[in-house]
């Protein structure tokens, strides 16, 4: 799975990654310098979307399934 995303940047000026029109957050770095991205509405939606990136390539898409509509953010 190789998909491409933008660089974006949240309303309180944190780093994001756009997806097919859902906001991801950073959640962490693993050890091979791959960032972990978790969806923007995991907290206030319980959303369980994650991918993993290693520039701008996905490399892993965990539960890609929202449970609700896109989300914006403005790209970088």
């Amino acid at each position: 799975m190789q998909m491409e995303g933008v660089y974006g940047v949240s309303k309180s000026g944190k780093k994001t990654f756009i997806l097919n029109g859902f906001e991801y957050c950073q959640q962490r770095c693993n050890v091979q310098g791959d960032v972990v991205w978790r969806c923007c509405m995991a907290r206030s939606l319980k959303c369980k979307a994650s991918i993993v990136d290693d520039g701008l390539r996905v490399v892993k898409a965990n539960n890609t399934e929202h449970n609700h509509m896109g989300n914006s953010s403005r790209v970088l």
